[in-house]
């Protein structure tokens, strides 16, 4: 299937806004797993704007550990400004994220229903023993359940078709992950959710993802 111009639509320079927030790709596996505000566009042509990168404050112990073993945490209520910078193109941009203010200026980010994410694969039984340069495995998920500060948020797994590079269709196996397991939350997975028919093989709720933001 051929939706990378329309799932990379928002990438075009015409489309960023100040006050977006944007995923870019991380210096490890090439992942859409660091955040940015665009706070100002310069211009256009040449394309020009100031970004300032967001950083997690108040870490848990979990989040913490992934983020010493490199790591960037993508989940919590205490995004903050870090360091600004000048960018001349959006090859960095990856997508536009959801986002809700908090308090005193910070930036809540979680799953939000009927988004994909990637979650670390084996996150109950001690992905955070894995040294530094280890590979970690992934889970393709759908949020299902909307976020609750109580409860966490309710996904259901995806399953690759196997004839497709990059559909996944949904599968009968549902899990709640709580707030205290969101460093199991790895990145959000830029998705089209396909029509039924839409090629061959394809029924209603599966999904496209891109294949920039796939695990290797």
């Amino acid at each position: 299937m051929h939706r990378k111009q329309q799932m990379n639509k928002e990438r075009e320079e015409k489309d960023v806004a100040a006050g977006q927030i944007w995923a870019a790709y991380d210096d490890i596996e090439g992942l859409p797993r660091y955040y940015f505000k665009v706070k100002e566009i310069h211009s256009r042509d040449p394309f020009k704007a100031n970004i300032t990168w967001l950083e997690l404050r108040n870490m848990s112990v979990e989040q913490r550990a992934l983020k010493e073993r490199g790591y960037h945490p993508v989940c919590g209520a205490n995004f903050r400004g870090s360091s600004s910078q000048i960018v001349n193109s959006v090859d960095i941009f990856s997508h536009v994220i959801n986002w809700e203010k908090g308090p005193k200026g910070t930036i809540k980010i979680y799953p939000t229903k009927g988004e994909v994410w990637a979650i670390y694969r084996g996150r109950k039984s001690g992905i955070l023993s894995k040294r530094k340069t280890s590979s970690f495995t992934y889970d393709i998920v759908e949020i299902v359940g909307n976020y609750d500060e109580q409860t966490g948020v309710t996904v259901a797994y995806l399953v690759k078709l196997f004839h497709y590079k990059s559909v996944f269709k949904p599968s009968k196996v549902i899990s709640s992950i709580p707030v205290e397991e969101f460093y199991s939350f790895s990145y959000q997975v830029p998705a089209h959710r396909l029509k039924e028919n839409e090629a061959p093989g394809i029924e209603e709720g599966f999904w496209e993802l891109d294949p920039a933001s796939l695990p290797r």
